[in-house]
């Protein structure tokens, strides 16, 4: 409750300094991530089924545009099949892309809202120790977490209410796209936007 009564306020949150301290616990965070994806590709197989037309149809969108399966996720799959034109490296690259963003933008998260940096970083590297984070079926939720977090760390430079509101409908309306299960997350932020813009 004391999150949301900070997220609330009609001024802006004043974040931490990104000092040598912060700097210096993202590099252990991100070595700590780096260490667990080490050989990645001997353990972690490609699943059948939602990851591969995910990665599938991300990887044809320049030839064709799929608008029935996580057509945001899908993007995000077109965007780094830049960098690996392979689709079996592309998966890969996905995953530790997600895997490195994903524990940052958590600590990150943890710092801007006042959570003390000792403790983010405890909290941080506890979190990567999920097992759920390598054994899930589909990766759309890891990509659906990095947009809420994302979302909530762009709040904290927002002044008015309305525009936090407004933040957190457009990352609901990209993880829409992905999942259908934030259809109604989206929904009830849009008349809660309403309301306050009345």
């Amino acid at each position: 409750m004391a999150f949301l009564q900070k997220l609330f306020r009609e001024d802006r949150i004043i974040p931490p300094k990104l000092n040598a301290q912060v700097g210096f616990y993202l590099l252990i965070i991100i070595a700590a991530v780096l260490k667990q994806l080490y050989g990645v590709q001997h353990h972690l197989d490609i699943p059948f089924f939602d990851e591969t037309e995910y990665l599938q149809k991300g990887f044809n969108l320049g030839a064709h545009a799929y608008n029935d399966w996580g057509p945001s996720y899908n993007l995000w799959y077109f965007i780094l099949s830049k960098a690996y034109p392979d689709s079996v490296q592309l998966f890969y690259f996905n995953y530790e892309v997600l895997m490195v963003l994903i524990p940052a933008l958590l600590f990150l998260f943890l710092i801007v809202y006042g959570i003390e940096k000792n403790i983010s970083l405890l909290l941080t590297l506890s979190f990567l120790m999920q097992p759920l984070l390598i054994s899930n079926f589909t990766f759309v939720s890891h990509f659906c977490l990095l947009i809420i977090l994302l979302s909530f760390i762009a709040m904290v430079f927002a002044e008015r209410n309305e525009s936090k509101v407004l933040l957190a409908m457009i990352a609901s309306y990209i993880c829409m796209y992905a999942r259908q299960e934030f259809l109604l997350i989206f929904g009830t932020l849009l008349f809660l936007w309403m309301l306050l813009l009345i």
